[in-house]
């Protein structure tokens, strides 16, 4: 592990717990199996976890630019940086989840239309539901 201010940096063969309910492979990127999370997103999802008292489902973490170029991601997207997560959780319809993470801090926060939620650290409110 790398450690530079708020940004934990892994590589391939890493793998340990980061906080009660979230581990290294969970934010892995599935290209180049780099895995690079801030410690304000785990702090967010683990509100989150918290707060919807059911497992949270990481279906996208870190991506590097050939993934995040591969899955159609935005150039500028926040995964890169390790400040995104897609999430889902069984228990819990999108458009709730996405209230739910509004409440604990999110200001990003998107659900698509696949009934993933994705959530992020930026700085300035963003809700949408059900972006093109």
């Amino acid at each position: 592990m790398n450690q530079a201010g708020d940004i934990l940096i892994f590589t391939k063969d890493e793998n340990r717990r980061l906080t009660v309910h979230f581990t290294v492979d969970e934010f892995r990127c599935p290209c180049c199996g780099i895995a690079i999370v801030t410690l304000p997103l785990l702090r967010l999802l683990e509100r989150l976890r918290d707060l919807v008292g059911e497992p949270l489902i990481i279906t996208s973490g870190y991506r590097c630019p050939k993934h995040n170029a591969e899955v159609g991601g935005a150039p500028d997207s926040l995964h890169m940086a390790g400040c995104a997560a897609d999430i889902r959780c069984d228990a819990v319809e999108p458009r709730k989840l996405a209230q739910l993470a509004g409440r604990v801090g999110f200001f990003g926060v998107l659900v698509y239309k696949d009934g993933h939620v994705h959530v992020d650290t930026r700085n300035a409110p963003l809700v949408r539901l059900d972006p093109a």
